[in-house]
């Protein structure tokens, strides 16, 4: 039954690809497998190519079982491969076929399959056998067909991936076109409730959304479900035994996948993505996909290798997948190096204007603000922004690292000042915290350059109602929509009425800093309330005005209502939020105002399990019939 599919399989690849050039190179396959006295001291193309007792054997089993066009195909074939290969001339056709009378081919000796394993030593010409030429030919087929698979199979991986960008970008289209997110929103919040996001890490991966999940897993069953199909293995064989076929075309087919794999980790690292735009995916997500891919194409190297025994790379076989990636990699270094250049140059007739930064190292509230005034004055710096800080002038100054976008504010001399808010942790964070311990001051003035900018800026004024829970220095992804609000009310140009922000830091200390700095311009605000928490130091109302003026504050201990209770006080409580009842508080409150109440933005950012408790909340007040509610998040996924 399996000779007869691969027969029919060989009818209908010999019915498209037109003459059977094969038909005539099997009979030379054959026969290099068998041992002439007179050729035992050629090369394999010496031998098939110029020895005549070969070339006799060859032109006679083709001349038997081929075609006369079969024939003329199979000699520009293996002619080609002669001087090609062999740097030797084939003996033609022409030269041979008068001498290949009937009575002539049917005097010559028959060799079988079985001669091969006896090592039967030819002493003249010989005519192949029917059943010997067929597997020959089988083999040859089969071989080519499978790597023909190999390849059908590795562009299925740019199939998968195509097909799952085609969806993202119809999604974001149909999302603009009917300028509504409510959709998308349902299925986010849907998707990373409990569970299917992530709290903190897991076994030092991100756990990914319920829908990121979805793909991830069909990216694994892909690449198995392709490494693992439609070998087809048979016996008598000429190349290899039934596990070496096995062996050898797992080797090649996990090989090739791997190799499919190269342009999707490349343009899934690439922070300049087109795709992000095009899909309105976070770079969080594509970094997810990354992650797995490489994983993916890790595992198959592994086996591709540990079935290949020793490492072969086939001439220029490989060259669609290996110059993919490197395009992409020189596009995506090129478009960074465009970025550096626009946020930190400016060429002025006076000179050349470049960026200047200081860090300063908060010791109580353990975070470093870094502010910088770019050199570019065209650049517009706003919400949900990310960018990439380099200290070129630092030990391994190579590296560079993202952070959020913590708000804006003007310098002396007029420019745009851009401030991060970074905590210590290892690496560069560490290093900077160091420097700016040796420092007298605590504040340094080092060589920092930015790239970008990065991230999707989040509509929330044209919602009445937002919520912003945030942890941590998770208050950079408010702050500039905070500032922004502040801004398009003074236009007239915003729709929202009513703030609440859920702030939750460590360290009270980091909450009044930044009170007294950047979120100063809205505590103030009728239509802004605030509910701050610090978890690991017990807090109380701090008299804001006198810490601002540099006249301090005493703290006491309080049980209040977490918001400012006066102009002059800031509350922070020393516990941790319940995020669940403030969203949907929130939620009901403007449900119950109908029509009048308006629509609500819930933005987080912070840790993934505080994430994973709004977008809880969120679910459950939509499972209970509430709409008008669009959740955003600012994820750390870096």
């Amino acid at each position: 039954m399996r000779i007869f599919i691969l027969l029919l399989a060989l009818v209908g690849i010999s019915a498209a690809a037109g003459p059977k050039k094969e038909c005539m190179y099997s009979v030379t396959s054959a026969l290099g497998y068998l041992t002439f006295s007179s050729a035992i001291s050629q090369g394999y193309y010496e031998s098939a190519c110029t020895n005549r007792d070969v070339v006799i054997s060859t032109w006679a089993g083709s001349k038997l079982y081929c075609t006369p066009e079969d024939i003329k195909q199979g000699e520009e074939l293996l002619g080609g491969y002669c001087s090609k290969y062999g740097e030797v001339t084939l003996i033609p056709y022409s030269e041979i076929e008068p001498m290949l009378t009937d009575s002539f081919i049917s005097s010559l000796p028959v060799v079988s399959y079985e001669d091969i394993e006896k090592g039967t030593l030819l002493e003249g010409p010989v005519l192949v056998s029917k059943e010997f030429h067929t597997t020959a030919m089988m083999t040859d087929y089969v071989f080519t067909l499978e790597y023909y698979l190999h390849e059908l199979y590795g562009w299925g991986i740019y199939g998968f991936w195509g097909g799952i960008l085609l969806i993202g970008m119809v999604n974001n289209l149909l999302t603009h076109i009917f300028t509504s997110r409510r959709l998308k929103a349902a299925i986010d919040v849907e998707g990373r409730k409990s569970l299917a996001h992530l709290r903190g890490k897991m076994l030092w991966s991100t756990i990914p959304t319920r829908l990121e999940t979805i793909v991830v897993l069909g990216f694994w069953a892909l690449i198995i479900l392709l490494s693992s199909v439609r070998y087809i293995v048979f016996l008598p064989n000429l190349y290899y035994t039934i596990a070496q076929q096995y062996w050898r075309y797992t080797a090649d087919r996990t090989g090739i996948l791997s190799y499919a794999c190269l342009a999707w980790i490349w343009m899934f690292s690439g922070r300049n993505n087109i795709f992000i735009w095009l899909t309105g995916w976070q770079f969080s997500t594509f970094n997810i996909f990354h992650r797995h891919v490489a994983r993916g194409a890790t595992m198959l190297a592994i086996v591709h290798s540990i079935n290949c025994h020793t490492t072969f790379i086939f001439d220029q076989e490989y060259d669609p997948y290996i110059w993919a990636p490197i395009g992409i990699w020189i596009i995506d270094r090129l478009a960074r190096v465009g970025r550096w250049v626009y946020c930190n140059i400016h060429v002025k007739s006076s000179g050349i204007l470049n960026s200047k930064a200081s860090a300063t190292y908060v010791k109580e509230a353990d975070f470093i603000r870094v502010e910088v005034t770019p050199g570019s004055q065209h650049l517009h710096a706003g919400p949900g922004q990310h960018y990439y800080l380099y200290q070129p002038m630092a030990w391994r100054g190579w590296e560079n690292h993202p952070f959020t976008l913590g708000g804006t504010s003007r310098a002396a001399n007029g420019q745009t000042k851009l401030t991060f808010f970074v905590r210590p942790f290892d690496g560069w964070t560490k290093r900077l915290r160091d420097q700016c311990l040796k420092s007298a001051t605590g504040t340094i003035t080092p060589h920092i350059f930015i790239e970008g900018p990065y991230g999707e800026h989040s509509p929330l004024h044209a919602f009445e109602n937002v919520v912003f829970i945030v942890g941590g220095s998770g208050i950079a992804g408010a702050l500039p929509y905070l500032q922004e609000h502040l801004r398009l009310k003074s236009e007239n140009a915003t729709l929202t009425q009513n703030i609440t922000m859920v702030w939750t830091a460590k360290q009270a200390a980091m909450i009044r800093d930044i009170a007294a700095k950047e979120l100063k311009p809205m505590l103030d605000c009728d239509d802004i309330q605030m509910q701050l928490h610090a978890t690991t130091k017990r807090g109380g109302f701090t008299r804001l005005k006198d810490k601002v003026s540099g006249k301090g504050g005493d703290e006491k201990d309080t049980n209040t209502s977490s918001s400012s209770s006066s102009e002059d006080e800031l509350a922070i409580q020393p516990h941790r939020p319940n995020i669940r009842h403030t969203i949907l508080s929130v939620i009901k409150e403007v449900n119950n105002a109908g029509s009048a109440g308006g629509r609500i933005a819930i933005l987080t950012c912070g840790p993934g399990g505080m994430a994973d408790e709004a977008r809880a909340a969120v679910h459950a007040a939509m499972k209970q019939g509430m709409r008008g509610v669009e959740y955003f998040e600012e994820a750390f996924g870096w």
